[in-house]
């Protein structure tokens, strides 16, 4: 069983100066205030992306755990001609309840062992899965 979310804006005309408030902003709108690493990473790359983008634009990306949550996060900045920066970002969320399963084993001395085992998600590659969820709700804002 698992719970995802994809999470998704497009924000134009963000002058340089108002990136800190911008990234503030988006911390709290992605609920990843818990998480330091979360919040340097999703600081340092805005900032990074905003100061080298051009007007054919730049990617990056942030990923971590808050929680049982995995979060991946796609970013594409832009320059525009009057200097401000565009950001188009997609988010995705995933939460995987590990299944459990019971393994019993009869002894021959007729003792009995019991046993839980985590049963294998279905999604193998996680990063590479949210990965292309994003890259997919990044094509759908029109970014190529």
């Amino acid at each position: 069983n698992w719970k995802e979310k994809v999470l998704s804006d497009v924000t134009k005309g963000i002058p340089m100066k108002n990136l800190t408030d911008y990234t503030e902003c988006l911390e709290d709108t992605l609920a990843i205030n818990t998480n330091k690493d979360l919040v340097g990473q999703l600081s340092k790359t805005i900032k990074e992306l905003a100061n080298k983008c051009t007007d054919k634009g730049v990617q990056g990306n942030i990923r971590g755990k808050i929680g049982e949550t995995s979060i991946f996060a796609l970013f594409h900045c832009t320059r525009e001609s009057d200097g401000t920066v565009s950001i188009t970002y997609a988010v995705h969320k995933i939460s995987i309840e590990m299944q459990k399963r019971k393994m019993v084993t009869d002894h021959h001395h007729g003792g009995r062992t019991t046993k839980l085992e985590e049963v294998e998600p279905a999604i193998k590659d996680m990063v590479n899965y949210q990965k292309e969820q994003a890259t997919a709700m990044l094509r759908k804002l029109g970014v190529q």
